[in-house]
């Protein structure tokens, strides 16, 4: 019994519903003053015509736009995390690179101050000896490197 008065309420529902859907029609006057008016049922004193209305709420009907903007929105996040990807790649092997520069000068700066000379060797294959000045220059650009790399 309760069934049968669920169906019987569902069915009185729809067709209200329907029906107020399905009747809506919109009529437009003029009136002797000029005034437009709108109305649901048609005046017959003045000259009128229908206006057919847009629906306002259509399942579907933003859902390409919507689509496209999402898809626009997933495509810039996705370059965006490829762009920030790649940059911590390149700062990783800038930092790698670094460190075996600081690596490298810290170990030449610990042969050059243990050294009792330091020299190049010439073209005839004999030791040229630099000067005080010329290795303190030496040393002072190693520890710039070391300043520079070893952060």
């Amino acid at each position: 019994m309760q069934t049968k008065a669920n169906a019987i309420l569902s069915l009185i529902l729809f067709f209200c519903f329907s029906s107020a859907a399905n009747s809506g029609q919109i009529y437009k006057w003029v009136d002797e003053n000029g005034k437009v008016h709108f109305g649901d049922r048609p005046n017959s004193n003045q000259s009128q015509q229908e206006v057919e209305l847009k629906p306002l709420n259509t399942v579907g009907s933003g859902d390409s736009s919507r689509k496209t903007t999402q898809q626009k929105m997933l495509n810039s996040f996705q370059k965006r995390r490829e762009e920030e990807a790649k940059n911590k790649q390149q700062q990783r092997q800038l930092r790698i690179a670094n460190q075996q520069k600081c690596r490298m000068s810290k170990a030449r700066l610990a042969n050059i101050e243990n050294a009792s000379g330091v020299y190049t060797m010439g073209s005839d294959g004999k030791r040229k000896y630099y000067d005080s000045n010329k290795r303190e220059n030496i040393v002072a650009k190693i520890k710039r490197d070391i300043s520079r790399y070893c952060r």
